[in-house]
């Protein structure tokens, strides 16, 4: 749930951009504003007045943003037909088939089109109400609720968890950040301290789960990772974002030293660049995000690993982006590791490419192959034939079909178990 754009605030001065991040000196307006939304629960939209909840706090940016984060713990939500009328009305609702608001509006709507054609004239408005009351079972002071319950206007506050402070400044300052990265076209992280191999080891699988396009590099005492950003390879795709942003804490959570971030985007059609360090976040590492769904970068990959768990090919395992491989100053995480008694060899799947992601990914192949990386397979999209035959590694390609995909796994295995014998 990212801030709306209009709700970023920021200073842009002789050339940088600073994001003006929520701290403690906003935690009296906070908590006031906490205790009046606890107050406020079960209040409908249509009722529900922010100047008398906020107002106190003059800067309408800074409130509409606080507004904003704290919906996520007090969510506007539609009542079910259960809460709002007697047992003894939702039971003989549900003996007829109505469960919710729609089924209720279409069986009302049938009796005003077989019974009025269709129309209600406004002097017979009470009476009509009253004779759906009485064939309904249900009180005539509910009537229209029950028939709009699941308009927008009628849904109540309610809570899911309140919150304190800290919760609410480190949830609003992550929603900058996702508000910023979903615009960028690059982010880099450069981190130091700490145990950096321990944490390369979270953050390298975790980055290649979330089907992030990425590149580490390991330089003495630092790490520098760069993620290339929605912008620079779709345009706006706000889940890529919603990915990047989520790596994005795993790193500053997990990482015990300090790092600084360089984010690269555009705002209102300009590009910016903006640097976030690891001690100016408030509330940052006790935000509480939900689970988030691993993903499988294409189809092509998940059919490949389901190839290998389910019908285990000739006694060879697939696992899915097993320990980084370190290739000279580069850090590599295959898609898969097929694996066989003693026996590794690893795969790359590559079924989306532009101009740049291909010069970047042949370098950073050339870097392992020459670096003496040898177990490599490429399986490649068969529509990218002849891009990346000078990466010097074995190509493999697929072909998209209408049930699904074609994919060597006899020749692939057949390629591996020869190089072994030999």
């Amino acid at each position: 749930m990212a801030l709306p754009t209009s709700l970023i605030r920021y200073r842009a001065r002789s050339g940088t951009f600073t994001l003006l991040f929520l701290d403690f000196s906003q935690r009296k307006a906070i908590e006031t504003i906490i205790n009046r939304l606890n107050e406020k629960v079960g209040t409908r939209k249509k009722n529900f007045d922010v100047e008398d909840v906020a107002g106190h706090i003059r800067d309408v940016k800074l409130r509409d943003g606080i507004m904003h984060t704290l919906h996520y713990f007090y969510p506007f939500r539609t009542q079910e037909l259960e809460e709002i009328l007697p047992a003894e009305s939702y039971q003989y609702l549900s003996s007829i088939g109505v469960r919710n608001s729609r089924d209720f509006r279409y069986r009302v709507f049938q009796k005003i089109n077989r019974d009025m054609f269709g129309f209600v004239e406004i002097d017979k408005h009470k009476s009509v109400i009253e004779e759906i009351s009485e064939e309904f079972h249900i009180p005539a002071d509910k009537v229209e609720l029950a028939l709009w319950l699941d308009e927008d206007s009628e849904k109540i506050l309610s809570c899911e968890e309140v919150p304190d402070v800290t919760q609410v400044i480190g949830r609003y300052n992550y929603e900058m950040i996702e508000t910023i990265i979903r615009k960028s076209y690059n982010v880099k992280v450069i981190m130091s301290g700490g145990r950096l191999g321990e944490i390369i080891k979270i953050l390298a699988p975790f980055a290649k789960k979330l089907g992030l396009i990425y590149d580490i590099k390991v330089f003495n005492e630092r790490v520098e990772i760069n993620i290339s950003g929605p912008k620079d390879f779709f345009g706006n795709k706000n889940d890529y974002g919603g990915r990047i942003a989520y790596w994005f804490h795993r790193m500053a959570t997990a990482h015990e030293g300090g790092w600084t971030a360089e984010i690269k985007f555009v705002l209102y059609n300009k590009e910016q660049t903006t640097k976030i360090f690891s001690q100016t976040i408030a509330g940052f590492k006790d935000t509480k995000l939900k689970p988030y769904q691993e993903l499988f970068d294409s189809e092509v990959e998940m059919r490949f690993h389901n190839a290998f768990e389910y019908h285990n090919p000739r006694g060879w395992k697939a696992l899915r982006e097993d320990e980084p491989v370190i290739v000279g100053d580069t850090i590599f995480i295959p898609d898969f590791t097929l694996v066989k008694g003693d026996t590794k060899w690893l795969v790359e799947i590559v079924g989306f490419w532009t101009k740049d992601y291909l010069v970047k990914k042949l370098q950073k192949l050339r870097e392992m192959r020459k670096a003496g990386l040898k177990n490599l397979i490429l399986l490649v999209d068969s529509k990218y034939k002849g891009k990346l035959e000078e990466s010097g590694y074995p190509i493999f390609y697929y072909k998209s079909k209408h049930s699904g995909y074609d994919i060597p796994y006899g020749a692939i295995l057949n390629y591996i178990e020869k190089n072994e014998e030999e």
